[in-house]
């Protein structure tokens, strides 16, 4: 008897693997309700646009404090712009590094006080901001490529 009722187990086990496995394929009797609707691959969102890096000169901001120097931080930046944007920003260069340096005197000192290690992102942050106001929205970002402290 034990053996009849662990071969009825077998038989339905097998047979529902079957039947099972006849419905994912589309065939048999069960296929109509496991009916799949066809997949449409979603499109792809449309690629941001390609950006340009223009590079800056390498800037040396004197950290001052009080009368005297107290170090050196060294930047070069990258400026992200569309390339239609491209040659307005490189005709206004000399006023960005300007800017750039204008800013960076009076901040730097301020924000390695506050802080004692540089921060790129708040630095990249105040030079946007600066970059915005000289060229309006044709930057898109500032970078900092590398940077080197001197203390």
């Amino acid at each position: 008897m034990k053996k009849a009722i662990i071969l009825i187990v077998l038989l339905l086990l097998a047979g529902g693997g079957v039947l099972g496995g006849m419905a994912v394929m589309g065939m048999g009797p069960l296929a109509q309700y496991i009916a799949t609707q066809p997949t449409v691959p979603a499109a792809a969102p449309p690629p941001p646009p390609a950006a340009r890096l223009i590079d800056l000169d390498t800037m040396g901001i004197p950290i001052i404090e009080g009368n005297t120097v107290t170090g050196r931080v060294f930047f070069n930046f990258q400026l992200d712009v569309l390339p239609e944007n491209a040659e307005p920003v490189k005709q206004l260069m000399p006023r960005l590094q300007s800017a750039f340096l204008q800013e960076l005197l009076v901040y730097m000192p301020r924000h390695l006080r506050e802080r004692n290690k540089l921060d790129t992102t708040l630095v990249q942050q105040q030079l946007l901001g600066v970059a915005r106001r000289v060229a309006g929205a044709k930057i898109r970002s500032v970078q900092i490529k590398n940077y080197i402290e001197q203390h």
